[in-house]
């Protein structure tokens, strides 16, 4: 669920978009249409962001959709494997948009992809893509990207699905990863994370499968 830059209620489903305006106290709906190529790319949408210009991003399991605020058609960026700048897969789990205008869209089986520049409605994408690789430390461990978050430094953490916690380092080239160990037997209690979210503080919080809720303190630095 997303309110844009007018105040319009926006709800993300695995039906369709849904669109709240509380001004005429209407709603409406955004489905796919197989014979209008400006329609919605793709009925099941995961995660929801919208830009500074208003224009509403949707993650779905066929690529990356794009609401553009001013013409109401559908924009569809798809991964192409001829062209590394291109999304990394068409499956996607999560996007987030930082403070810098940067999106991150995580995938369900590809890693991460880091877009600068959001297009408007005739301008190409331009990705930069972190893929997982166990032999090196600085990678991501996981190809599974479920949760995306910025603190209050402006820095990215990740949750994944079975890789732990990962933090991109300030060069935006490399991770840091956290395992987070509790109790004597040393078992890891981030290996899978369902969701993250920052508070007022700019603190971090993590939902884990087996280890319940874990925070990282950004006054201590700490989780």
């Amino acid at each position: 669920i997303q309110v844009d830059r007018t105040g319009v209620l926006w709800v993300a489903s695995q039906k369709g978009l849904n669109r709240y305006d509380p001004v005429r106290n209407r709603f409406e709906g955004f489905v796919h249409d197989a014979h209008n190529a400006s329609s919605l790319g793709d009925n099941f949408l995961r995660s929801i962001a919208v830009d500074k210009n208003n224009n509403l991003w949707l993650a779905s399991y066929n690529g990356l959709e794009m609401l553009d605020a001013k013409r109401e058609k559908f924009r569809h960026f798809r991964h192409d494997p001829n062209d590394p700048t291109s999304l990394s897969s068409n499956i996607i789990r999560r996007i987030k948009i930082d403070s810098q205008g940067r999106m991150w869209v995580g995938t369900d089986d590809a890693g991460l992809n880091r877009i600068d520049h959001l297009p408007g409605h005739d301008e190409p994408l331009r990705v930069v893509r972190y893929i997982p690789d166990l032999a090196n430390p600085k990678a991501l461990a996981h190809k599974n990207v479920t949760g995306i978050e910025e603190d209050g430094r402006g820095r990215i953490w990740l949750g994944t699905y079975g890789g732990g916690i990962h933090r991109l380092d300030d060069d935006l080239t490399g991770f840091t990863r956290f395992e987070i160990r509790q109790g004597k037997n040393q078992i890891l209690a981030a290996e899978v994370q369902q969701n993250i979210s920052r508070d007022a503080k700019g603190n971090i919080w993590f939902s884990s499968d087996h280890s319940g809720l874990i925070k990282y303190d950004l006054a201590s630095d700490q989780m």
